[in-house]
C-alpha cells in the first residue's frame, strides 16, 4: 500500500512540475527577485535559434531542471528579436546565452554561452545557489 502511495505522489507532483514558471518581462523578474530574496536565471534567446531551441525541448524539459529551477530562483527568458527590454551589459552576440544574477538583476557569474544539457545545468545551478546564499548571509 505505501509503494501505491508513493508512486501517486510522485505522480501528482510531476504533474505540477510541469513548466517552468517564466516572468513575463526583465522588471517583473527582479521584482519577484527581490521580494523572495532568491537569483534569477535570465536566457537571452532568439526565436530563430537552433540552440535556443534545442535548450527549450530537452534541458527545460527535464523534471529535475524544471523542480529546481521553480523552487529555488526566479526566472525569465528574453527574446532578442522580440526588442524586449533587458540591461544592454546583458547583451550577448550569440544565443543562448544563460546569465544567473542576484535578486538585484545584477551578475553572479558570465553568461554560459550556448545549450547545457540537463546534468550540467543542475550542477550549475547548485553552483549559483551556494554563491548566492552565502553573499546574503554576509
Amino acid at each position: 500500500m505505501n509503494k501505491l502511495v508513493w508512486i501517486a505522489l510522485l505522480f501528482a507532483s510531476s504533474l505540477f512540475a510541469a513548466d517552468i514558471h517564466w516572468q513575463k518581462s526583465y522588471q517583473d523578474a527582479v521584482s519577484a527577485a527581490t521580494q523572495t530574496q532568491k537569483p534569477i536565471v535570465f536566457i537571452l534567446s532568439s526565436h530563430h535559434c537552433k540552440w535556443c531551441r534545442h535548450l527549450e525541448k530537452t534541458t527545460f524539459k527535464d523534471p529535475a531542471v524544471i523542480t529546481r529551477l521553480n523552487r529555488d530562483f526566479i526566472n525569465i527568458t528574453v527574446y532578442t528579436d522580440e526588442r524586449t527590454y533587458y540591461p544592454p551589459e546583458l547583451f550577448k552576440p550569440g544565443t543562448p546565452a544563460i546569465w544567473f544574477l542576484d535578486s538585484k538583476g545584477e551578475p553572479l557569474f558570465d553568461a554560459v554561452q550556448g545549450a547545457i544539457d540537463a546534468e550540467n545545468f543542475l550542477q550549475a545551478l547548485e553552483i549559483v545557489k551556494k554563491k548566492f546564499d552565502g553573499v546574503n548571509a554576509q
